[in-house]
This record gives C-alpha cells, structure tokens and sequence, in this order.
C-alpha cells in the first residue's frame, strides 16, 4: 500500500515535529481536493461519497445503494459512476421494470454487484444468485451486499461454461471487469496479469441443483457467453428467462465464434435479440461491424410478449 500522508503528517504533530499552525496548514492543503468534488459529480448519477474508516463508499441516486471503491480497479462500477456521470441506466431499468416476484434472479459476472444490488433494492423479495470467480472481485461484491443490508443476494464464487471443469481466469487488478480466460484486449501487459483458478458448473446443473426457476439471466463473461449458454439450454427452453447479455466481437474472437452464434443458439429456443436505447427495445437481426451496441437483450417471442411496452416506462436519467 502506498504511503498516507495524511496520517504521516498527523503521526509526526503528535510526534512533537512540527508546530499546531504548520500541522493545520498542511492537513488543511490536503483537505483542499474534498471540495472539488461536489460539482464533480453534480448532474451525475452519484448521490453521495461517504469516507468511511472501513472505505470510500459512491452511492447511486437511481438505484440507491452504495457501492465500495477499490484503489486499485480504475474501471469498477462507482468509479464509473464518477468519471462517466452514469453506468448502463437503460439495461438496469429495463430489468427493473420486468422483474417479477415470483422465480430468481441470476447475476452472471456479477463483478461488484450492480445489478444484484439495484435489483434487490427494487425487489426486496426476490432471490438473486450473483456469481463472481476471482476473490478479491468476490470479497467486494460480499461486502458491498452486507453494507446495503441485503438479505436475498447470495454471492458464489463460481464461474459457468458448458461443462463442470476448473477453469483458469486471467485476472486484471486495476480493470476488474475485463477478467477473462483469454487475452483479448485487457488494458495491462501480459505479464502483469494475475492466473487464478476457480471452479466452472453449467445452467442447467446449478439450477437443477437448487431448484431455481430462473426469470431473469444477466451474463457478462468477457467472451465466454456463448459456451455460459450452451451450458443453459435446457432450463432456458424450459423457462424462458428474460437474458441481457454482453457480446462483443472482440472478445467472441478470441473464444473462435461469433457474436452471431449466440443469437443463432437463442433463436432456435424462440428468442429475438433486442437492444435497448432512448426510444425502447428495437429489434437486433444480427451482429456486424457496424453494429454499436455490446449489451443486448434477447425475449422470448411468446413467452414475453407483454414486455412489448415495457420501454414505455423506463427512466433513463435521474
């Protein structure tokens, strides 16, 4: 950990070393940068900061949790909140707005917990099941549930692919979101990567397992999408989850198949690709290189039907 000035400088005051006045003035110099911050995220989605002795908390206005900063993950969810006033508003929103009571919630990637979080806050009822595979990633997802007081969110450090295996993930410290099983485009060297190890089970096994009845599947695996779905197919047929789901063509290159594959695989189930923006869900025929999109939401031509209108009632700002 780097040095902390500011307990330095109060550690060398008590000390006897400098002067009340010189200590004030110092302390005060490093104070300085606390007052930036209000019109930093004035008109953005941040609420509040909240420095606690247990760590710096970001709370979300819309969603109405708080969320736990990293030192290290320049890219997790509150620092985004921060630098880019907002994190994927459209696609929390549309999930709210279909939720349901009844059947659980499945967080595939769950990183940090953003939608688990916002999610649960919506519906205090519902199960949700958020899988995270590396550690540390896990350890701030399970603290970030115990600090907002949720009691239907079960975190799992467990990963999904097509087959029960051990899988080995490449981990990225300072972008904890871009952890995959592959190189491909992580923003760090090779060799700063970190090799961790964590145990792989398929859809339809967890959910037979635990007798879930899934509603809604949020999945974001840097690439590994299509085999996570190739592992569900039988509890997707049977109960047709709503699915949101990341699919890049940068990633997918890397694990030799197409975004494509993936809405070829749902629509043999019944499924229409969609993606979401200011004016509602607008159909999504196929993936190309002039596609802008990278989360796309997939329904279930019959069984969701009544999800036609939901656009009609999203917020997609505060």
């Amino acid at each position: 950990m780097p040095m902390n000035t500011l307990t330095q400088t109060r550690d060398a005051h008590e000390a006897g070393e400098t002067r009340k006045q010189d200590y004030i003035e110092a302390i005060h110099a490093r104070h300085a940068g606390l007052f930036d911050y209000p019109e930093f995220i004035a008109g953005t989605d941040v609420e509040a900061l909240l420095i606690q002795a247990g760590g710096v908390f970001v709370r979300s206005r819309s969603q109405q949790i708080e969320l736990l900063l990293d030192p290290r993950d320049q890219h997790l969810v509150p620092c985004t909140l921060m630098n880019f006033r907002a994190y994927e508003m459209a696609e929390t929103e549309f999930l709210k707005a279909v939720t349901q009571e009844s059947g659980a919630i499945l967080d595939i990637g769950a990183n940090c917990g953003w939608y688990a979080l916002a999610l649960a806050r919506h519906c205090p009822t519902v199960p949700i099941h958020a899988f995270e595979p590396i550690p540390h990633t896990h350890e701030i997802l399970q603290r970030n549930i115990r600090h907002n007081g949720f009691t239907n969110i079960e975190a799992h450090r467990l990963a999904f692919s097509d087959r029960e295996a051990t899988l080995e993930f490449l981990y990225t410290p300072n972008c904890s979101g871009a952890t995959s099983l592959t190189m491909a485009g992580q923003p760090c060297t090779q060799e700063s990567l970190e090799k961790i190890s964590c145990p792989s089970t398929t859809l339809d096994l967890f959910c037979e397992r635990n007798g879930l009845v899934p509603q809604i599947i949020k999945c974001d695996v840097e690439g590994a999408e299509l085999m996570v779905i190739q592992g569900g197919e039988e509890i997707i047929a049977t109960h047709k989850p709503v699915i949101l789901i990341e699919l890049l063509r940068k990633w997918a290159k890397q694990f030799d198949y197409h975004p494509n594959d993936v809405v070829t695989l749902l629509g043999k189930h019944g499924y229409q690709a969609h993606t979401l923006g200011a004016s509602g869900l607008v159909p999504c025929r196929g993936i190309d290189e002039d596609t802008l999109e990278t989360n796309f939401i997939f329904l279930h031509v019959q069984q969701h039907r009544h999800i036609a209108g939901v656009e009609s009632t999203l917020r997609f700002m505060p």
